[in-house]
């Protein structure tokens, strides 16, 4: 059972093919693993184009993982985009984001023998 994530809706969305769930997963690893250290960079830049764009690509991919917490974490950081906040405002926040996203990452990858470079 999985701690992280949950994957009930890929495998509706795919009408339980395991291949389809396990291709779409490793998209999102891809995807989630290149975009949330580069989140940091332009957290600490103030650059929020460039994070409403990443947030705007990762944001979906956390829902459709029924990753809850991770989903209200890119809200805060939504939020913060609209105020053009201050960095140390947002820290903490962003702390949470990457540990519930590497911690799904990590677990995906083990649940599904998924090996990404």
């Amino acid at each position: 059972m999985a701690l992280f994530y949950d994957v009930k809706s890929l495998y509706v969305k795919h009408n339980n093919t395991e291949e389809l769930v396990v291709e779409e997963l490793v998209f999102y690893v891809e995807q989630m693993s290149k975009r949330i250290e580069k989140i940091k960079k332009h957290i600490d830049a103030k650059n929020y184009e460039k994070l409403q764009k990443h947030v705007k690509v990762l944001q979906p991919i956390v829902e459709s993982l029924g990753m809850d917490q991770a989903f209200e974490e890119f809200n805060s950081i939504r939020d913060w985009i609209e105020q053009k906040g201050k960095t140390k405002e947002i820290k903490e926040v962003y702390k949470l984001l990457r540990k519930h996203i590497r911690s799904a990452v990590k677990e995906i990858k083990k649940d599904y023998h998924i090996v990404v470079q």
